[in-house]
């Protein structure tokens, strides 16, 4: 009793000791959470607990035993489409990284990553090192593929040394190509054996499972590529290409059962590529597109710095092309002798500093083209007028989106808006159509029957039918009463729309937000338009937004009920509803609280979800639950160290500016905050603020903005009020705000 007495009030005394000040010095032991994953299953999440300096963890949490497992170091993970397995790469240490800059180590020589395999069966940890990539497929992942560092073999390296000096060895480039590449480990999780690949520099995984392509290349002064594709099934491999030159970027369809790649035979810097093509049942590639093909525009070819994909059902190759670039002639002139000028015209249609940042984007620039297989037919989309064309249903769709911003590209420098003309591109033709002209925002629905956008000149939103025989403009928002761009904007530009959340099935109907409410919208405009959530938003003062828990979801599933996220505009409170796109119901509360919630994400064969919950005061760790919301059960805690500083308290203020406007702020205090005692006060503003009262702040440097939890902890009040600008004078504004509060 004596011993029980004696914790106890060792216990209280712990306490009342009182909390420390936050201090530069403790900045590095707070940590964030990133690369959140959950598995398929739903009963596993693994997350990256990473310090602001010093070596991180990989955290596996099992949500039905509650038990976890650590893995130093470890990041960028993966499950296996199973659940029966992590992936992921793990650093080198930090002080071994940081050694090897101070010694100047050359970046091939830098201490490398390798790679992590976590089987949950029997909770086994496989390692292997020198890592550069890996791969693991959407469906079927018995096998993991990745490639590693190699090692040039010691006679090889001999030989290649042999009668050269340190000068001829350094100017030597002939090894540039073989340095890229590394040896391809086929690791089959099931019996842990390994197959090997020398000289591959690319590879890639079919999504299904079913096959993994990939490239080989070996001689020095004359290239020879081999290509293979590895099916795990048979766990056989088969040649599909040989020839002396140079691939890459080397793809497949999702079913694994044809493959593309890149071809030249050049030795050039720049070399013109072709696009071979072929199929797994074939077994060579026999078909290649070039600059010579039926269609391509003179002088263009094959761009190397784009990866050919397929379309989902397989049918159509997309893939970029361009101008081929001119190699730059050798002049005789030491690099001393060498001045380099910017040289800028009035007439440019960007800024200097623009085009600079641009540079190396646009030396890579290419333009899309498709491949329509069955046809054997070459189709060129984009162009250097229409450069961005998007395409429908994963590139299954009749239509793509184009997007021509040249003519508005000069004004944008001082206008600040993104305005372009959209045309629509048949993809069997290539015919291109405008649709509309000097728009900002415009949208291609999934299927590829409308097109949609949104004109701030009236604050409404149009449609279009891609039927070649309507012409017809449909106002879609016009007997709507709410407005459906930003109400709150102050900026001196045209207020931006709230967006769409999505489309129902066949594009039958259109989800529009307001500032508070999703509206169903016929985009023929014969029917009358519908709120989905029966104003509920607006009524309650509430913003509710649609949470799209499937990526690659294409349409919002009407026939079942659906999600969307909640944020109090007057409390900051925010939380979950369910909402039937259906029926027109009121939304049903799931969960609301004093808190500030991230998006779910959802496990994709279970109705399992993980998401954040945060406050001034709570760490935005990790929480698990069932689309109910009903029991959230907390997976990590991140930061438990805070409970021994002096933390933040955050208060919403509200009053009215000298200009009439009502006004809110957030007074950030100490933990320990004395009424009686006076304090200094630290006013920082920007422009509206106070929507993240619930935001959590760490202890952490910034080059541009103060960290409350800081200055709070060190004795400081912190004000943060929201200012409303008033176009032509933001100084007054700012006065008229923060002196009047």
């Amino acid at each position: 009793m004596t011993f029980l007495l004696v914790l106890v009030s060792m216990g209280l005394l712990s306490q009342n000791l009182p909390k420390k000040n936050i201090g530069t010095d403790d900045f590095a032991s707070w940590k964030t959470i990133d690369g959140t994953k959950i598995s398929n299953n739903g009963k596993i999440v693994a997350y990256e607990l990473n310090p602001q300096r010093g070596d991180g963890v990989l955290i596996v949490k099992y949500l039905e035993s509650k038990g976890e497992d650590t893995i130093p170091r470890g990041y960028d993970a993966g499950f296996s489409p199973e659940s029966d397995y992590l992936v992921f790469k793990i650093r080198q240490p930090l002080d071994s990284i940081r050694e090897a800059k101070i010694k100047d180590v050359e970046k091939d020589k830098m201490p490398k990553d390798s790679l992590g395999i976590f089987i949950f069966r029997n909770r086994e940890l496989v390692k292997f090192p020198n890592l550069k990539s890996y791969s693991i497929p959407e469906e079927n992942g018995g096998w993991i593929a990745f490639l590693t560092e190699q090692e040039k073999a010691k006679e090889e390296q001999e030989k290649s040394n042999a009668g050269k000096d340190t000068s001829e060895k350094e100017k030597d480039g002939k090894d540039d190509k073989k340095e890229k590449s590394g040896t391809l480990v086929l690791y089959d999780i099931k019996t842990g054996d390994t197959l090997q690949y020398r000289d591959v520099p690319d590879f890639y995984y079919s999504k299904r499972g079913t096959s993994i392509a990939f490239i080989q290349e070996s001689g020095d002064s004359l290239k020879t590529t081999r290509i293979s594709v590895f099916e795990p099934g048979t766990q056989k491999s088969t040649e599909i290409f040989y020839d002396s030159g140079f691939s890459k970027q080397i793809s497949m369809d999702d079913a694994g059962g044809q493959f593309a790649f890149l071809y030249s035979k050049d030795t050039a810097e720049q070399k013109a590529y072709r696009l071979f093509y072929g199929t797994l049942t074939n077994g060579l590639a026999a078909q290649s597109i070039s600059g010579e093909t039926k269609g391509m525009p003179v002088g263009w070819f094959v761009s190397e710095h784009r990866l050919p994909n397929f379309s989902k059902d397989g049918t159509r190759l997309f893939f970029g092309t361009a101008k081929l670039s001119k190699t730059e002639p050798k002049d005789t002139l030491p690099d001393e002798e060498k001045v380099e000028v910017d040289v800028w015209n009035w007439r440019d249609e960007e800024l200097q500093p623009q085009q600079k940042a641009d540079l190396d984007k646009e030396k890579k620039r290419n333009y899309l083209a498709v491949f329509h297989i069955r046809e054997n037919k070459f189709v060129q989309l984009g162009d250097p007028i229409i450069r961005d064309v998007q395409t429908t249903m994963e590139g299954n769709g009749q239509y793509a989106l184009g997007k021509n911003i040249l003519p508005y590209r000069r004004a944008s420098s001082w206008t600040g808006d993104r305005k372009a003309d959209y045309y629509l591109v048949d993809l069997k033709s290539g015919i291109k159509r405008k649709m509309v002209e000097g728009i900002e925002d415009a949208w291609i629905s999934p299927k590829g029957s409308f097109v949609v956008w949104y004109n701030p000149a009236d604050s409404s939103y149009y449609s279009r039918s891609t039927n070649i025989e309507s012409q017809s403009v449909n106002q879609l928002t016009k007997k709507i009463p709410v407005v459906f761009c930003d109400e709150l904007n102050d900026m001196p530009a045209s207020p931006r729309p709230y967006g769409i959340a999505g489309w129902s099935d066949e594009d039958r109907s259109v989800y529009i937000y307001d500032r508070f409410d999703i509206w169903k919208v016929d985009p023929t405009a014969m029917k009358v338009p519908m709120n989905v959530t029966r104003s509920f938003g607006r009524r309650n003062q509430v913003r509710l937004r649609y949470i799209k828990l499937d990526p690659k979801e294409e349409f919002i599933n009407t026939e079942e009920v659906n999600i969307i996220s909640s944020f109090d505009e007057r409390s900051k409170a925010s939380g979950f509803f369910d909402v039937d796109f259906k029926s027109f119901k009121e939304p049903n509360l799931l969960l609301a609280e004093d808190k500030r919630f991230g998006i779910p994400l959802k496990a994709k064969d279970f109705d399992k979800v993980v998401f954040t919950r945060e406050s001034y005061s709570e760490f935005p760790d990790l929480w698990a639950s069932d689309l109910k919301f009903d029991k959230p059960k907390k997976l990590s805690d991140a930061n438990p160290q805070q409970k021994l500083y002096n933390w933040t308290f955050a208060n919403l203020v509200k009053w009215t500016s000298f200009n009439g406007e009502n006004l809110e702020g957030i007074l950030y205090m100490p933990e320990n905050f004395n009424p009686r005692r006076k304090y200094p006060v630290v006013v920082y503003y920007y422009e509206r603020n106070s929507d993240n009262l619930f935001k959590h702040y760490i202890p952490s440097p910034s080059r541009s903005v103060i960290n409350y939890p800081f200055y709070t902890s060190n004795g400081y009040l912190v004000f943060v009020p929201d200012i409303i600008y008033r176009t032509g004078y933001p100084g007054q504004s700012a006065y008229d705000a923060v002196v009047r509060a």
